[in-house]
């Protein structure tokens, strides 16, 4: 029995060393570079809103707007009111 024929049913025969012959001289294939993932999209800065909607909204929602327009966050309420109502000009 030759040993390529024991290999074909025993798992634990010995595997043949590489040799010159079967040593692939050709270089590995080189894979594309993956495309990067795309950055997210910043998130739209939502418009000031007419007076009365900035009265009708918490103070939460107004530092969270105004977080969003790059203005100060500190203050009471009419403070932040004040200042969203000058950055719309």
């Amino acid at each position: 029995m030759e040993p390529s024929d024991r290999r074909a049913w025993d798992p634990f025969a010995p595997h043949p060393r590489p040799t010159r012959e079967t040593v692939s001289r050709e270089p590995a294939p080189q894979h594309a570079p993956a495309e990067p993932e795309p950055l997210p999209l910043p998130a739209a800065v939502p418009a000031i809103p007419a007076k009365h909607r900035l009265d009708a909204m918490r103070k939460a929602d107004l530092v969270a707007l105004a977080e969003a327009h790059g203005l100060d966050t500190t203050g009471t309420r009419p403070a932040l009111i004040a200042r969203l109502r000058e950055a719309t000009g």
